[in-house]
């Protein structure tokens, strides 16, 4: 596994962040099932869906949340409570601080709630997307409450990807339409390998270290030609960038 060198060369750079349990530490969409009243308990129906179809299963529970009572507060609420990975909201905004960086974040999440995230932590102004499905909250005709959640495609035509999204293709679709120099990409998921695929030599993967997916496949075999560093938490990537007096940080 390679460093991050430094260079004076990149003008203009790229930062992808996944979201869940990369800057959050935690997965958002279950989050929203320990709101109150239903504190993680759903109907067995609906459990049943979790191993079948995932988008199912969501959009099943939030049915029974609306169901329940639990207003669109209460579900900003509760994933507002899931913790953010130690030193990340730090990490984020010294990122957006450099004119070269462009910060974006690559999901399988659901935008809206990437977006109370960001909220709770004062990070909007630092990412300029979110790639990610859709929150959609809606009332029906009596004025009942409606969330589901939307495919951020339908076939994204990919044998590693769900249908729903692959993040290579949107990654792609980022850097044709601008000219970056360098790619760094943050996260920790099987579904995150995918787009660190098309990185190049001067690109870096940032993998959380542990037992994480992207973790375990790099590990035992998985080869990438851009240069990979591991990462705990957001303070040993900063630590790591800083050892390779790499300027990223603008100093005020």
């Amino acid at each position: 596994m390679g460093g991050v060198e430094a260079t004076s060369k990149v003008r203009k750079r790229l930062v992808v962040f996944d979201c869940d349990s990369t800057i959050t530490d935690g997965d958002t969409e279950r989050q929203l099932f320990k709101v109150d009243p239903v504190n993680g308990k759903l109907p067995p129906e609906v459990e049943t869906l979790k191993r079948v179809n995932w988008r199912s299963y969501m959009n099943m529970g939030l049915k029974h949340l609306a169901s329940s009572g639990v207003t669109e507060d209460k579900l900003k609420e509760s994933v507002q409570n899931i913790p953010i990975v130690a030193g990340m909201s730090e990490l984020i905004r010294d990122l957006s601080k450099d004119p070269t960086n462009t910060i974006i974040i690559l999901s399988d999440s659901a935008d809206g709630l990437i977006h109370w995230v960001l909220e709770k932590h004062d990070l909007q102004a630092c990412i300029s997307a979110v790639y990610s499905n859709k929150l959609v909250i809606d009332k029906d005709q009596d004025g009942a409450n409606l969330f589901r959640i939307d495919d951020y495609e339908t076939k994204a035509g990919c044998e590693s990807c769900p249908d729903n999204l692959c993040k290579r293709k949107e990654l792609l679709k980022v850097l044709n339409g601008d000219q970056f120099d360098q790619v760094y990409y943050i996260g920790d998921g099987y579904n995150d390998i995918c787009p660190c695929l098309i990185l190049k030599e001067n690109d870096v993967a940032f993998v959380r270290e542990g037992e994480f997916s992207f973790c375990r496949h790099l590990k035992t075999g998985l080869n990438l030609n851009c240069k990979t560093v591991l990462w705990k938490d957001a303070y040993s990537i900063r630590d790591h960038l800083e050892a390779q007096k790499f300027t990223i940080f603008v100093q005020i």
